[in-house]
């Protein structure tokens, strides 16, 4: 059982988590941009080997100097190894390519979420979804769904089926029970016929 009386950091582990904190909105785009231009997936084809940033940068066409920027900061969240000359991917880097929930999260993160998130202090201050704006002019998100605006739609999220599910979800165990509204949206994606699932969760009263 999880102890949250107590914190669990020392000074030292503090200071660096709050680094981590501080860089985290980068290492996410870092990390996006490493799957989307294909970066992530010839590593995985080149398995245990690696690939240097030459001949990364020939197989997904995309400039030396990008690859060197991007595998970088990729190295300091762990998502790839070094083993002069080459870059491996590392598991995590692995699961970011291969673990669906994990595409679909970061999707809905980046094309739904992450620029009205910059409305937060707003949205608490005055108790307003302030950065719906960033989507569309609708007093709601369920007004807006069918006509989700750029990426969002590229998401899936047209012609969306809505349910609402009232659960009770435990982590940390059976220990800490928090309620949860969740609005569970499957949309298809098109081209393929697969369906991705996104998950808004928001704290019940």
């Amino acid at each position: 059982m999880i102890d949250f009386s107590k914190d669990p950091l020392t000074a030292l582990q503090a200071k660096n988590e709050a680094q981590k904190l501080a860089f985290s909105p980068i290492v996410f785009h870092a990390a996006r941009t490493l799957r989307d231009l294909g970066i992530l997936t010839v590593l995985d084809n080149a398995q245990s080997q690696g690939l240097s940033a030459t001949e990364i940068s020939r197989q997904t066409n995309v400039s030396e100097y990008g690859v060197k920027v991007l595998l970088e900061m990729a190295l300091s969240a762990h998502i790839v190894t070094w083993e002069k000359p080459n870059y491996v991917i590392a598991n995590l880097g692995y699961f970011l390519l291969h673990d669906k929930m994990t595409r679909i999260n970061l999707d809905f993160t980046a094309d739904v979420c992450y620029a009205a998130m910059m409305h937060l202090t707003e949205s608490i201050q005055k108790g307003v979804p302030a950065g719906l704006k960033e989507l569309g002019n609708w007093a709601n998100i369920y007004e807006g769904l069918s006509i989700l605006p750029g990426k969002a739609k590229k998401a899936g999220l047209n012609s969306t089926i809505s349910t609402q599910i009232e659960l009770s979800l435990f982590f940390c165990k059976p220990y800490l029970k928090i309620n949860l509204s969740v609005s569970l949206i499957l949309a298809a994606t098109p081209g393929d016929g697969l369906y991705n699932a996104l998950i808004m969760i928001v704290m019940s009263k």
